[in-house]
């Protein structure tokens, strides 16, 4: 009978006429000893190859008389050791490598934000929903750890918003209308905190290969969500400012909702200065009603249930005795309406461009609630609002 190598090579060939009466296990090999005096005839044994170290596994076992083989069992064992192995090898480097991309993704969201709220910069950029597309412009600046802004919409009714050291201001001069809500500083809080929330219910991939954008060297950075409670953006980041260049808001589907891109930018020196327009200025400062309505004792709500990753950053009554409440999830904002209900301003969903709206009566309330989210979102927030 033949015997043969666990990689195929014929070692042993004989032919036994005599059964053998005895078979030993020698750990992981089968021996198979004649009995005395009964040698098999015709018996070829091939001088194996010298090893340079330790012994071969198809050596002699320790009866010196005996033939030996390694059994089936040892080749699936030693195949076995080694893919395991080599599986658990390729797992640590596929969460290493995970690892790092999402520290360097996290590392650029990072400086996005940092940028977009710390630098100096002033620019002309077009928004686009749909076949719909507006230019507008923007002047940032940082004066006394104080963001001063000014967005105006360059194209249409001539509209812009002003935001000071109290109060942002949107200013619609046709219809003199002017509104004044307080500055929203509180979702830039806990930076580190906020970005491990982002990562918790989103998936950042860093594509650094080269690429221009607005006239700029730029690198890609996409934002997918984990849920289906929030929509997934696309940044093509200032390779030197981390400004964002183009952002793009996608749909679960990957289809473009919305977007914004730069055409011409200046970043630190020769910034207009907004804060010698104390015009403008004055504008954002929130009146002295408003700001002892705030201090009055007034019902408020409480939320339970909100979808995983958003929480509440802003609370602001008006004197009408309505409430305006903020979340965010780091990314996405949601603002909430609530109003005695008076009249019904809203029942079900509506969509303006990119941004959706949900209205519903609880509580002998009108509640309106609107964000860049899934419409989902929106209902969940609403149905989490509860009086205290």
């Amino acid at each position: 009978m033949p015997l043969v190598s666990p990689h195929g090579g014929r070692l042993v060939r004989s032919i036994v006429e005599k059964p053998v009466d005895r078979v030993e296990s020698c750990e992981t090999r089968r021996c198979w000893r004649p009995t005395a005096g009964s040698a098999p005839r015709n018996v070829s044994l091939r001088k194996p190859a010298p090893q340079r170290r330790g012994k071969s596994i198809l050596s002699i076992c320790r009866r010196p008389s005996a033939l030996c083989v390694p059994s089936r069992p040892l080749r699936l064992q030693v195949f076995t050791s080694g893919a395991v192995h080599a599986l658990l090898a390729l797992t640590l480097l596929w969460f290493t490598g995970t690892a790092l991309a999402q520290s360097a993704a996290l590392e650029w969201l990072a400086k996005m934000r940092q940028a977009v709220h710390q630098l100096d910069y002033e620019g002309r950029f077009v928004y686009q929903v749909g076949d719909r597309l507006d230019g507008l412009y923007v002047v940032h600046r940082m004066k006394d750890g104080h963001e001063l802004e000014r967005l105006v919409a360059l194209d249409g009714e001539p509209k812009q918003i002003i935001r000071g050291e109290q109060g942002v201001a949107c200013l619609e001069p046709r219809s003199r209308n002017i509104s004044v809500i307080g500055n929203r500083s509180g979702i830039r809080n806990d930076l580190h905190d906020e970005l491990k929330r982002i990562a918790e219910h989103y998936e950042l991939i860093l594509d650094d290969a080269e690429r221009r954008t607005a006239g700029r060297a730029a690198l890609r950075l996409e934002v997918r969500p984990r849920d289906r409670f929030r929509f997934g953006y696309r940044f093509d980041l200032d390779a030197t400012t981390a400004l964002p260049l183009r952002s793009i808001l996608l749909d679960h589907e990957g289809n473009i909702r919305s977007q914004t891109l730069f055409v011409d930018l200046k970043v630190g020196r020769d910034i207009t200065p907004i804060e010698k327009d104390l015009s403008a200025l004055a504008l954002t400062r929130v009146p002295p009603t408003a700001a002892r309505v705030s201090m009055l004792p007034q019902p408020g709500w409480q939320f339970r249930g909100l979808p995983p990753g958003f929480r509440l950053v802003t609370e602001q009554p008006a004197d009408d005795g309505s409430r305006h409440y903020v979340f965010t999830d780091g990314l996405a904002s949601i603002s909430l309406y609530v109003e005695p209900d008076d009249e019904r301003l809203l029942n079900g969903y509506s969509r303006i461009g990119a941004t959706e709206a949900y209205g519903t009566v609880r509580y002998g309330h009108q509640m309106v609630v609107v964000g860049e989210v899934p419409r989902a979102t929106l209902t969940k927030i609403a149905e989490a609002a509860e009086p205290r």
